[in-house]
């Protein structure tokens, strides 16, 4: 069967109307920018809903605007791949869907993501980010940089990262009823006996899920990325690119590709994949309806997991500089205790005493007879240039300047994150509480939030906050101890030199000053008595002064059991394994009522472009405008994946509407999908295609009606004789032909179309039976390579025109596919 349609009669009213006017024809698709780079490597990537794009090329990837083409900022990597000397070239990257964060991989398979605002803010026109290997799946530090998939024992060094996508919760069409999103089943095909439903469910519909608050404004995003090593695929999944909540997912396909593609629905709860391989081409779907069931929750979860994890991460990276900013201001401290210890033991005290029982001594008995070789050592020391008052006044200063420095860090990167964690766990506490008392979210098939895990992880948060409170409390006993200390060998040297000297003279002035008081000597000898261990060995300011405070630092503590012997890495640990343990359970609830099925080609097997979407239906609404139906029989169903992909026919392109959920209204009798495939006059072979369709989750969707607008077009790039040209092939008013699925083994077989659509590129003619036209314009000749990159949420596209194979370099052009061109474009800018 052939149908001939007038797919833009629009486009046709608009160039008769030019002709009766004598105006020159219009050129299909504005050319907005022409660019050479210097790299063949060089890839391109248009932003969803920004005036950007971004750009490859060797070990860099620069911002542009899209329209003026002005840089903006070059992102370098520092990543040391294994293997490799020089850096790493970055090999993906995906922009969010409101294009503020833009998610970057290298080869090692790290992903960075990184804030656009931030980058931009910059005074500098480069900017350096770091791609360095992680031990665990959690980000090393916020919202920057982890790995993913995460370098687990199953993963080996030859795992890489194939695609990396971004998508979001789409907009609710404003014809649907407002519990509808709610009340839906979701079903997809599952191949049984006669006896039972050809449709599976993917969750019990519940009719209390109307009372529950309206949740299609939440924007929930997921990052997908897919891995492959030596031929086996998974997948990943990061909600807000942050939360790990699907991991490791196997792909199943036995057969290595040589392009994989991925696309979600507009609610997440859909998930295409594709494998194209030389010799079979499967899609496999994937139904995640918790994603959608669970969306709110899921929302507050992610964002407390962002949290926590930036707070744990902060207080982990603050110890180890605490501890160097302790060691510090106290370095000068032990380096004139040093010169002690050196005095001592050339007069050969040290055989049968420690440091602190000759300190003692001295203190009590000051100046005697019979200790000679003490007095004369501690009289030695004290007249020494390294005891110059002048210089323990400054060492005072510094020291009293650094110990707090050291406390303002404690209560900025310890105490602060500290409290945040207890409360961010205490509200995770609450809400899996209510989940567990929820029967809407507490699902018989798992438990999406522990109570039990989130009670472990409040408590010890809690004990970690306290051992915050009791290092704090520590540090302030170690300033009172080290005040004293410091006054003590002030008032001692001041009393030494003064011996001697005339009751009235400068010396003996300064010594009644600098006298400190008897209490201050009671605390220097309670300090000095007691114990700290290896006294002999250790004659550092801490051990003198038994200051306790970087005891609490250190991973070791004493094993006695109890709560107050922890240390700050000890309960940091215990708080991360809770929360490990806690956020691992939405993955398994979220997995484990996840159901995958196949979809085959028949036919040829032979490796073809392909592009696929998915779309949202009509569903229960009054009217189809805005959205998809292929027919007027499959008006039931709310989500459709499309998929476009090159006939063996060269000139022919195979449309196949597939439903992926239907509203529950009539019974379906059997699986089935409807088909038709494109003609294309004139071409002589498809060299890539992409969907140009507005899915619902651009900001520029209309608001009013839920109307998609105009942007429901196939792109197709083909060559015609030496040529590339680029065209567009309208698809929304086509009407399919309903075939069945046929059946393998448990999965399914699409068919080959039986109907065939002609679309023609020539001029538009307006006789009585009506021309089939679409829009096409040539973009360069062709030497055996050609690439496209759309945004349809923006109206553009981008072209690599190749070269000639002697002239190094690419060439991309970019053209606005809303508006057409009038007069010959401008002179091409070369970069």
């Amino acid at each position: 069967m052939t149908t001939n349609m007038n797919i833009d009669e629009n486009d046709n009213d608009d160039y008769d109307c030019d002709n009766n006017n004598n105006n020159p024809p219009s050129t299909p698709f504005t050319l907005l920018q022409t660019r050479r780079f210097a790299s063949s490597s060089t890839i391109l990537r248009l932003c969803p809903s920004m005036d950007l794009l971004f750009v490859w090329s060797v070990a860099s990837l620069t911002l542009y605007r899209s329209v003026t083409f002005q840089k903006l900022v070059t992102i370098t990597t520092n990543d040391t791949a294994t293997n490799e000397d020089t850096s790493s070239t970055m090999a993906l990257a995906a922009w969010r869907p409101d294009g503020r964060w833009l998610a970057c991989v290298s080869h090692s398979g790290h992903v960075v993501l990184q804030d656009l605002e931030v980058i931009l803010s910059a005074s500098s026109p480069v900017v350096m980010i770091s791609m360095q290997p992680r031990d665990d799946t959690m980000p090393q530090l916020p919202f920057t940089s982890f790995a993913f998939p995460s370098s687990s024992s199953s993963s080996s060094s030859t795992t890489q990262l194939r695609v990396l996508v971004w998508y979001h919760v789409g907009k609710a069409h404003v014809l649907w009823s407002k519990h509808e999103d709610d009340d839906e089943e979701e079903w997809l095909y599952s191949w049984g006996n006669s006896e039972e439903s050809l449709y599976l469910p993917y969750h019990k519909k519940k009719d209390t899920l109307t009372s529950t608050v309206p949740t299609w404004h939440t924007p929930l995003s997921l990052l997908v990325a897919i891995s492959e090593d030596a031929g086996i695929y998974q997948w990943h999944g990061c909600l807000h690119g942050c939360y790990p909540i699907l991991k490791q997912i196997p792909i199943l396909s036995a057969l290595r590709g040589e392009d994989v593609r991925v696309v979600t629905s507009t609610n997440l709860t859909q998930l295409a994949i594709s494998v194209l391989s030389p010799q079979e081409t499967i899609i496999t779907l994937y139904s995640i309806p918790s994603l959608h069931q669970h969306r709110q929750v899921l929302q507050t979860i992610s964002a407390l997991y962002a949290s926590t994890t930036t707070c744990l991460l902060r207080l982990q990276e603050a110890l180890p500089e605490i501890m160097g900013a302790w060691k510090s201001s106290l370095k000068p401290l032990d380096m004139k205790l040093q010169g002690l210890v050196r005095l001592l033991e050339n007069y050969g005290l040290f055989e049968a005493t420690t440091l602190r029982q000759l300190l003692v001594q001295y203190i009590l008995s000051g100046h005697t007879r019979a200790a000679p070789n003490l007095s004369n050592a501690m009289d030695q020391f004290f007249t020494g240039v390294q005891m110059n008052d002048q210089l323990i006044q400054r060492l005072e200063a510094s020291l009293t300047v650094a110990v707090a420095n050291v406390e303002s860090q404690c209560r900025e990167h310890l105490l602060e994150p500290a409290q945040a964690c207890v409360h961010q766990f205490s509200t995770l506490h609450g809400l899996a509480r209510q989940i567990a008392a929820d029967p809407l979210l507490n699902d018989e098939d798992g438990l999406l939030l522990s109570a039990k895990h989130s009670l472990r992880c409040l408590q010890q948060a809690e004990l970690l906050l306290l051992t915050v409170e009791r290092t704090l409390v520590q540090l302030l006993e170690a300033r009172i101890r080290l005040r004293d200390w410091v006054a003590w060998l002030r008032a001692v040297g001041a009393q030494i030199k003064a011996r001697g000297t005339a009751p009235q003279s400068a010396r003996h002035e300064n010594a009644r000053k600098r006298r400190v008081p008897d209490a201050v000597v009671q605390r220097l000898l309670r300090y000095l008595r007691e114990s700290s261990g290896d006294e002999a060995s250790d004659h550092t300011t801490e051990s003198i002064l038994h200051l306790q405070f970087a005891q609490l630092l250190q991973e070791i503590g004493s094993d006695d059991g109890t709560t107050t012997s922890m240390t700050l890495p000890q309960c940091f640990t215990a708080v991360q394994t809770s929360a490990e343990a806690l956020f691992a359970g939405p993955p398994q609830c979220i997995t484990q009522q996840m159901q995958t099925k196949q979809l085959f080609f028949g036919g040829s097997s032979t490796t073809q472009p392909m592009a696929m979407i998915i779309r949202m239906g009509q569903g229960n609404a009054a009217t189809n405008e805005g959205l998809y139906c292929p027919a007027p029989d499959a008006a039931r169903f709310r989500q459709w994946l499309l998929v476009a992909r090159a006939a063996d026919e060269k000139s022919c392109v195979d449309l196949y509407a597939i439903p992926l959920s239907w509203n529950g209204q009539n019974s379906v009798d059997f699986p089935q999908t409807w088909t038709s495939r494109f003609h294309l006059d004139g071409c002589d072979e498809i060299l890539a295609a992409e969907f140009y369709s507005d899915d619902g989750k651009s900001n520029l969707s209309g608001e009013s009606i839920g109307k998609e607008g105009n942007r429901q077009s196939l792109v197709v790039l083909m060559r015609v004789g030496n040529d590339v040209q680029l065209s567009v092939v309208r698809y929304d008013a086509l009407e399919l032909t309903k075939q069945p699925l046929k059946p393998k083994e448990s999965n399914w077989v699409l068919p080959q179309p039986i109907s065939t659509i002609q679309v023609q590129f020539n001029s538009p003619s307006f006789d009585e039976d009506g021309v089939t036209y679409a829009k096409t314009r040539t973009v360069s000749s062709y030497n055996g390579r050609a690439c496209l990159v759309l945004s349809g949420s923006r109206g553009m596209a981008a072209v690599e025109c190749p070269q000639d194979p002697e002239v190094q370099g690419v060439v991309w052009n970019l053209f606005d596919l809303e508006e057409d061109e009038e007069e010959a474009g401008e002179e091409s800018l070369e970069e």
